[in-house]
């Protein structure tokens, strides 16, 4: 299979995806027919190059690739409405970049959905981020990067990270992987913000405890811990992410006025939910 097409852009290059919201923008592989919808792996993915700044990309839908969006070193892009899934590696990749994104969905990721690396500044806001059926993790972030097996030769940047009412879920024990180059001995080279957030973490609060086992209480706050068995999404098994009846996520949000409409237009409450899509009963 032909799967090495992608979209690249250079250091004074950008990319500007514009679709309206009622016919959103959808980028994949060239083969439409119905056997192929559902299969992942066949291009590459969207690469934003070294120091590539200004990228926009807004209602679009980017599927069916090895991975969605990969910022290179000191890359910039704004994600804004965006669906990222059916991928055979990871949803969202930023490597020592800045990243912004809201009411973006990444679901059916073959690898962590969106993984943060080798430190950066990211702010995510409304998003859902389900990592179902791999073992992979919703979100991974770390400050470094390793330049041999054993990591003895290394680099470290600092990373700067805030989530507000988004969703990181899935059949993992763990959604949520923390790698911190000085085992949070120096606070201004690994500074997460959480807010209102559902999040399923197990092992990072026993197994590191000395290190997180105050996540809730210095990391994560105002946030919800669910459990497998807990009512989240409407349909998973159909890859329908909008939120249950009695899902945890229902009015456990923080009003963030320069979000009023969800990723399908539905105005949000005055007490919102966490995640992409604002329930209406």
């Amino acid at each position: 299979m032909f799967n090495d097409g992608f979209l690249f852009t250079l250091a004074y290059g950008q990319l500007h995806f514009a679709g309206p919201r009622e016919n959103p923008i959808i980028v994949e592989g060239d083969r439409l027919e119905e056997g192929f919808s559902n299969q992942p792996g066949q291009w590459l993915g969207i690469v934003l190059g070294q120091q590539s700044q200004g990228n926009i990309i807004e209602h679009t839908t980017i599927k069916n690739s090895i991975f969605g969006v990969y910022a290179d070193s000191a890359a910039e892009v704004s994600l804004s409405n965006v669906l990222i899934h059916t991928t055979a590696g990871n949803g969202l990749i930023g490597i020592h970049s800045e990243v912004t994104a809201d009411n973006c969905l990444f679901y059916d990721n073959g690898a962590n959905a969106v993984q943060f690396t080798h430190g950066g500044s990211y702010q995510l806001d409304y998003c859902t981020v389900a990592s179902y059926g791999v073992d992979a993790s919703a979100l991974a972030m770390n400050n470094f990067q390793c330049y041999n097996e054993d990591c003895s030769v290394n680099s470290v940047f600092p990373l700067q990270a805030e989530f507000t009412n988004c969703i990181f879920f899935g059949s993992r024990r763990d959604e949520i992987i923390i790698q911190d180059a000085s085992e949070r001995q120096e606070e201004a080279l690994f500074q997460l913000d959480m807010s209102h957030c559902l999040v399923k973490v197990d092992e990072l609060l026993t197994r590191d405890e000395e290190r997180y086992g105050n996540f809730f209480s210095t990391y994560c706050l105002d946030c919800v811990n669910g459990e497998q068995n807990d009512a989240l999404f409407l349909n998973r098994a159909e890859d329908d992410y909008q939120l249950d009846t009695l899902s945890i996520a229902q009015d456990r949000g923080t009003i963030l006025t320069e979000f009023p409409l969800d990723l399908l237009g539905t105005p949000r409450d005055m007490d919102p939910d966490m995640g992409c899509y604002e329930r209406v009963d």
